[in-house]
């Protein structure tokens, strides 16, 4: 810790420890004989040789070559912001790369489990795609003996009617969406099967967090309100945690709602 301190003291006062060496050495000079002079060495590279002792040395040369780098930038400013652009653009384009390839290869999924999880699909001579009929999710959630469970999601815009009609993107899950991922809710509570399920039961909504804390401004009681969605009511019965964003993480954290 002695060294470190005294290399920040160096630091702090290096002009005038500098000035004091010099006068010290110009000294000494004077007072040897003609003949002794020969002997004493360089002084610019005595001086040199203390700094590299003092410790700082590569923070000289740092601000010697930043100092050189702005010089040239100055001089070709059309060169220089073409140079920052290009640079701006590729290391945008690697940093946006490496988020997708971490989202789909590397990230577990934010979910109970998620390694068990598999995803439908079908193709055709033509033609492949991830979107599969609602009717056959049914039919394997009823007849699968291989599955423990089948969820269906997508996501579609609607519209909060009141006085100025504002267009929400919602999730639309399968009632068990949430309970076999394991979610919780951060107030109220998600959706359940039992009573959420029925064919007579009334039309309720979760609200995703972002939008829960921006358009109600993180009021908890907008539990139990009841709010109109494509001009049909529907009532409020939790709001998602704060990091939520389902099986599809690229897109479910800007679902306003869930229905």
């Amino acid at each position: 810790m002695r060294e470190f301190f005294r290399r920040i003291h160096y630091l702090l006062n290096r002009r005038q420890l500098e000035r004091d060496l010099q006068h010290d050495m110009e000294v000494h000079r004077e007072m040897m004989s003609a003949e002794s002079r020969k002997d004493f060495g360089n002084s610019s590279l005595l001086r040199e040789q203390s700094r590299d002792a003092w410790g700082w040395r590569w923070l000289d040369r740092l601000f010697q070559d930043l100092r050189f780098g702005t010089r040239m930038l100055r001089r070709s400013p059309a060169f220089s912001l073409t140079a920052v652009a290009v640079l701006a653009l590729g290391i945008g384009v690697n940093v946006t790369a490496f988020n997708i390839a971490d989202v789909m290869f590397f990230k577990p999924l934010p979910v109970r489990d998620p390694h068990s999880w598999v995803r439908f699909g079908f193709e055709s001579p033509a033609s492949s795609s991830t979107s599969v009929p609602y009717p056959a999710v049914m039919f394997y959630s009823e007849n699968s003996s291989a599955l423990s469970s089948v969820l269906a999601q997508t996501s579609t815009t609607i519209t909060l009617s009141g006085v100025t009609n504002e267009t929400l993107q919602a999730g639309v899950v399968s009632v068990e969406y949430f309970r076999e991922l394991g979610a919780s809710a951060a107030y109220g509570r998600l959706f359940d099967p039992k009573s959420d399920n029925a064919p007579d039961a009334p039309a309720v909504v979760v609200l995703g967090y972002r939008y829960w804390a921006n358009h109600f401004g993180s009021d908890a009681s907008v539990i139990g309100r009841t709010i109109r969605l494509n001009q049909r009511p529907a009532t409020v019965i939790g709001v998602t945690a704060y990091d939520f964003t389902g099986l599809d993480p690229e897109h479910g954290e800007q679902d306003d709602v869930w229905l």
